[in-house]
């Protein structure tokens, strides 16, 4: 997640750089699910030093939100949460064979996240005014 951060950071601190969250986590995602399924093959099923599917669900959750220090933080909450308990069927998605499995769990968990500070900034907007 250092990645994801390190690129947030620039996106924050750098207004002239502008980060494509969406072609980063395709990028990432696409990167993961060859790796992890050649990782598996040494390390076995979904080693923990593998870390690239926390990385690519963190930028899916960061697609489309506001670069602001909040938002980052609600998302790696949210994140977090939704990767560790996996409900929504985000737990089915770990059966999945080889690097597929390892990645799907974590992409399904960012694109929730996503959604869910989508719809809180929304609402926000709409409260607010």
């Amino acid at each position: 997640m250092a990645t994801v951060l390190s690129l947030w950071l620039a996106a924050r601190c750098f207004p002239g750089i502008e980060v494509n969250w969406p072609l980063v986590a395709l990028g990432l995602t696409a990167i993961g699910v060859v790796a992890s399924h050649n990782v598996q093959a040494i390390w076995g099923k979904d080693p923990q030093c593998v870390v690239i599917d926390e990385a690519a669900g963190m930028a899916i959750g960061l697609c489309w939100i506001p670069v602001t220090g909040p938002h980052y933080a609600l998302a790696l909450i949210a994140f977090r949460l939704l990767d560790i308990y996996k409900p929504l069927f985000i737990n089915r998605l770990e059966k999945l064979p080889g690097g597929l499995g390892v990645m799907a769990d974590d992409v399904l968990a960012g694109i929730y996240t996503s959604m869910i500070l989508q719809s809180g900034t929304w609402f926000a907007s709409q409260c607010m005014g």
